[in-house]
């Protein structure tokens, strides 16, 4: 073979299209077992990925293998991806998404759309805004719960199950119960200085 049919069947070689038909973790290294084609047997590859970054596409998904220096043995998968799952994004965005729906969208009005099918967990000592915090449900505290400026309820009802200390002030424009009983401004104290036998009401 001439020189340079040696070098362009090196540069054939490169780079190459295969397809993955399984995979595993050895020692935390992504294996993928990946067939170029029908005519060549498949192969066991290390996936690359970027540093900080990880995925574990399903059988099926493609990847774009790089031979290094054309050697079919110093092989390595360095991009995989799946036909079946795509994210349409618009000019400038970016997403991380995986096959079952969920998703990270950063988006072009500068929104980051979260989407997760059960919940989304953080694992920190600090969970922290800068600004407003828009709760479109329920808000459940385990522990304690300070509220350092003004709380407004402007629907629905307020309810602590627990102990709840004011260390300021605090005011009431609608009606609030105890246990059930009212002791809102409109409550009266029976055995009080009233000729009935109650305090009257509050004013």
């Amino acid at each position: 073979m001439k020189f340079m049919d040696r070098v362009q069947l090196a540069l054939r070689l490169i780079a190459n299209r295969s397809v993955q038909t399984a995979d595993k973790y050895v020692s935390g290294v992504h294996v993928v077992q990946t067939q170029r084609n029908t005519r060549e047997g498949a192969q066991e590859l290390e996936h690359v990925e970027p540093f900080g970054f990880a995925s574990r596409p399903g059988n099926g998904a493609e990847h774009i293998v790089l031979s290094l220096g054309g050697d079919r043995t110093q092989s390595v998968v360095i991009m995989a991806h799946n036909r079946q799952y795509k994210f349409a994004l618009n000019e400038g965005e970016m997403a991380i998404y995986n096959e079952f729906g969920d998703h990270v969208h950063l988006k072009d009005n500068g929104e980051a759309h979260v989407k997760a099918s059960t919940k989304v967990f953080a694992e920190t000592p600090l969970f922290e805004t800068s600004a407003d915090c828009l709760i479109g449900g329920n808000l459940v505290v385990n522990g304690t719960s300070q509220l350092k400026q003004t709380t407004t309820v402007e629907a629905g009802n307020f309810v602590c199950a627990a102990s709840a200390i004011f260390n300021s002030p605090a005011g009431f424009v609608a009606g609030i119960t105890a246990n059930g009983t009212n002791i809102g401004e409109s409550h009266d104290h029976t055995y009080g200085n009233e000729g009935d036998g109650s305090t009257g009401p509050v004013r």
